[in-house]
């Protein structure tokens, strides 16, 4: 995301959304009652003497609108915005539809909170964040899955030629040649193959011998099983941390784990609102994790300012994967304590 005005005195930020996770942050700054400017169409009814009327073409204009709702799903491409035209060439009063999208510049006016930007500056930080794509694979089925800064998709699942000996003895590289074709059609930096057995070395040495996907920086790591339980296994484990050290899932998932893992053993850890809210008083939290939901509810807004007031780091966990589901089971909130609070 680029910010190309901020205007903090006016409650005024301009961005430009450079890539589909960007929509990810305008869906948890936005919120009803606010009002943003786009570029936008909208049909303009004329009056006209012929019994029939005209057919109405739609104009492209600059207009604001004051939010209602929003419709967001994740990886969808787009984001949609609707309310009520406060500032346009004709219509102003009417229900209108922005379509947030890849290009858009956008313009929103509400009273910023701390934590609101701080959701804007890491878009901007996360910029150059690598995009990783997961072959996840045995000799029945392959997985493929796209992992950007704020989630995972899964993109599709490939059957394999079958399992056993049947699979050792038959030369035939046509499954292994789908996989990588699939996979060149995703795009990312980087290229993690996981799995179980031997099926991911023939895909790694499949992919050297062919000279395919040759830009990609290829990692291979063993996992208990295929699919997106093998994705997940290696994310959680922190497997990848060395390999995937920039990547901002990576980093989420491997947060959660830990705290998981304290709260498990009975360690300096504190989940749920109440709990973690009785820590941040304190001054106890050394490490705050709030999931994405709660932070654009305005929920995230209370424990983000206690966090800042007594030097608490703080990370926004997306609901896009599997650790962000598992904070969920928390209540949405979790922190690492500097020491045990009673």
């Amino acid at each position: 995301m680029k910010v190309v005005h901020r205007d903090l005195k006016n409650n005024e930020v301009a961005v430009v959304v450079e890539t589909d996770d960007d929509l990810w942050v305008v869906d948890h700054v936005v919120r009803p009652g606010d009002v943003v400017f786009a570029q936008t169409y909208r049909k303009e009814e004329r009056a006209s003497d012929k019994l029939r009327p005209e057919r109405a073409e739609k104009r492209r204009i600059h207009a604001g609108i004051r939010v209602e709702k929003m419709e967001f799903h994740q990886f969808s491409g787009a984001l949609r915005i609707h309310g009520v035209l406060v500032e346009a060439p004709f219509d102003v009063g009417s229900y209108h539809t922005l379509i947030v999208e890849v290009g858009t510049k956008l313009r929103i006016v509400r009273v910023f909170t701390p934590l609101d930007l701080k959701i804007i500056d890491e878009s901007v930080r996360d910029a150059g964040r690598p995009d990783v794509v997961f072959v996840s694979l045995d000799d029945e089925e392959a997985t493929i899955a796209y992992m950007s800064s704020r989630g995972i998709q899964k993109v599709c699942d490939i059957k394999g030629p079958g399992s056993g000996k049947m699979f050792r003895t038959k030369h035939d590289d046509s499954y292994l040649a789908e996989v990588a074709e699939t996979t060149a059609g995703v795009g990312g930096q980087y290229l993690v193959v996981v799995g179980p057995g031997f099926t991911k070395e023939a895909f790694a040495k499949y992919l050297r011998e062919k000279q395919v996907l040759a830009d990609r920086k290829v990692h291979i790591e063993a996992a208990g099983a295929a699919g997106m339980s093998g994705v997940n296994e290696v994310l959680k484990g922190g497997a990848l941390s060395r390999f995937l050290k920039d990547s901002r899932t990576g980093e989420e998932m491997v947060a959660v784990e830990r705290t998981l893992a304290a709260i498990s053993s009975g360690g300096l850890a504190a989940y749920g609102l109440a709990e973690v809210r009785q820590a941040l008083e304190l001054g106890a939290v050394a490490e705050l994790l709030i999931l994405d939901t709660l932070a654009r509810a305005g929920t995230g807004d209370a424990l983000f300012d206690l966090a800042r007031r007594t030097n608490a780091d703080t990370l926004i966990i997306s609901s896009g994967h599997d650790g962000g589901r598992r904070l969920d089971g928390l209540g949405g909130v979790a922190a690492l304590l500097r020491y045990p609070i009673g």
